[in-house]
């Protein structure tokens, strides 16, 4: 299992983007571990924790990538004292499948831990965790899913089982796979029913080729040359025969994986929705894509054309699904509709509102400023609309600094003399890139 250092291959178009929302919330505080307050994880506690039987510490240098700053380091002594989890319950309001990921590490192999969800209040509670087995010291990405109705109150945990250590970092509670990257090994299942000898599976788990109008008219594989990846250090590389044509496509679909944990659902209609798909897409030449998001029986095509050598953020139509059952399967799918073409496919994300709002959250986010320009320290930001992620990449399009609070001010002293272009993305998912200059 190889270690996934996150690079961001910047996407060198100034554009706003006005669609909606991409992925969900992610309910979770201090996500990425951040902030602390003299030892103290903000927003984390150890419950049932006795004697101190558990403890955690904040780590700079065992982080998941490069570009993660903290990670802890979580020691327990004995099984089942001291759960390390949020301090404080998340109350249901949207019906679904919540998604509970996050990367960790044992400190030494042939180890376990358990992670989960905490259900009920009030002194009634009932349990669903999952005992996942380490063989080695290798960072690895867990998703951990459940199904919950209005009215829930979850709370996710981690769980000795025995005296062991672990680094966790960059974890997340959404109603959306947890980590759009294409590359992740992810451990399949939920907490009742995971296979606790199950094997790390890969994106073949999750992608798939597809045949069209009775006939196969392209190849699938993983591509690792930086050059052709929108984020990570993989993208899915689509290469279409040479009588593929408009009446005989080539195919890439997100499978039936249910299995392994990541399945979008559509949930009980009795909260209606609209659903939007999105995903980042790049060519050699100058092409055009076609994006379905089937959700059930429901297909709605969108057919966008992207430039050569430049990845390209296409979105699918909005699909309204107040029709449909529960636990209706959602299938983002995309066709190739040119002849011996190079495809890059990278990043999926899935966002979906009440009927009739999704496509009107747009806000203007003409008005965000940043100042001043040239700087040699501190840049500051100006904004009256709520955001929820700055990111700061040098020319190369690496990522040099990530931030998801405290907007206000971002200490840019460390940073070499040069341009760089600073990305803000708003609370429904627009996004806006400056450039400023590093004195």
């Amino acid at each position: 299992m190889r270690n996934f250092y996150f690079l961001s291959i910047l996407f060198f178009s100034f554009s706003i983007y006005l669609n909606a929302q991409e992925k969900t919330e992610n309910y979770l505080p201090n996500a990425e571990f951040d902030t602390w307050d003299t030892g103290s994880l903000t927003g984390w506690t150890l419950e049932n924790n006795g004697t101190n039987q558990s403890s955690y510490a904040q780590e700079t240098t065992n982080t998941h990538s490069n570009l993660s700053t903290n990670s802890v380091l979580y020691t327990a002594t004995v099984s089942n004292k001291g759960y390390f989890t949020p301090s404080n319950s998340i109350t249901i309001t949207e019906p679904g499948r919540y998604f509970f990921g996050f990367w960790i590490k044992a400190t030494t192999a042939n180890t376990t831990i358990k992670a989960g969800y905490k259900i009920g209040t009030n002194g009634s509670f009932t349990y669903s965790m999952a005992t996942i087995p380490f063989n080695d010291t290798d960072w690895k990405y867990m998703i951990i899913f459940y199904d919950a109705v209005v009215g829930d109150v979850i709370k996710p945990r981690f769980a000795p089982t025995g005296a062991s250590s672990f680094y966790i970092d960059d974890v997340s509670l959404s109603q959306g796979n947890p980590n759009s990257s294409v590359e992740s090994s992810i451990h399949r299942g939920d907490g009742f029913n995971l296979n606790s000898t199950t094997a790390f599976v890969d994106y073949t788990n999750y992608f798939a080729h597809q045949g069209y109008n009775g006939g196969n008219y392209g190849a699938l594989s993983l591509e690792d040359n930086l050059d052709n990846v929108h984020s990570g250090l993989h993208s899915l590389k689509y290469v279409t025969t040479s009588d593929a044509s408009a009446s005989q496509r080539g195919v890439l679909v997100f499978k039936d994986n249910e299995s392994f944990g990541i399945r979008y659902l559509h949930p009980t209609t009795t909260a209606a929705r609209e659903y939007q798909g999105s995903v980042w897409v790049k060519s050699p030449t100058a092409t055009s894509v076609k994006f379905n998001l089937k959700v059930g029986n429901l297909n709605n095509f969108s057919d966008t054309s992207i430039p050569a050598n430049q990845w390209t953020k296409i979105y699918s139509p909005v699909v309204d699904a107040t029709s449909l059952a529960a636990d209706t399967k959602i299938y983002p799918i995309l066709q190739f509709p040119e002849s011996s073409t190079t495809y890059y496919v990278d990043d999926y994300y899935l966002n979906w509102a009440s009927a009739g709002t999704l496509s009107t959250q747009i806000l203007d986010i003409s008005s965000i400023n940043i100042y001043p320009n040239p700087t040699d320290n501190i840049l500051n930001l100006q904004s009256n609309i709520d955001l929820i992620e700055i990111q700061i990449n040098n020319l190369l399009g690496q990522k040099i600094i990530r931030k998801t609070d405290n907007f206000e001010t971002i200490n840019v002293s460390n940073l070499s003399k040069g341009m760089y272009i600073i990305t803000m993305k708003t609370i429904n998912g627009q996004s806006t890139s400056k450039r400023f200059l590093k004195k």
